[in-house]
């Protein structure tokens, strides 16, 4: 799990939210206060037959959507 903090000061920081998904059993998650980052990280994890999945608010996703859209084919 990749946790990445949108360009807006309304989220939480990605380091808390990190937090509470381990607290909750997710073992791996990584965190970078950048979204594009976050989404450069889950692509280079994924397989050829994996999906990467963007969740969220709509800023996160607003900012993900160009970002992955300029790096896929």
């Amino acid at each position: 799990m990749g946790v990445g903090r949108p360009g807006t000061s309304r989220g939480l920081p990605a380091a808390e939210v990190a937090r509470a998904a381990r607290a909750i059993g997710c073992d791996d998650v990584s965190y970078t206060d950048d979204v594009g980052d976050a989404c450069d990280a889950a692509l280079a994890r994924a397989g050829a037959d994996d999906l990467v999945l963007v969740t969220g608010s709509l800023y996160v996703v607003g900012h993900a959507r160009p970002h992955l859209l300029s790096r896929l084919p």
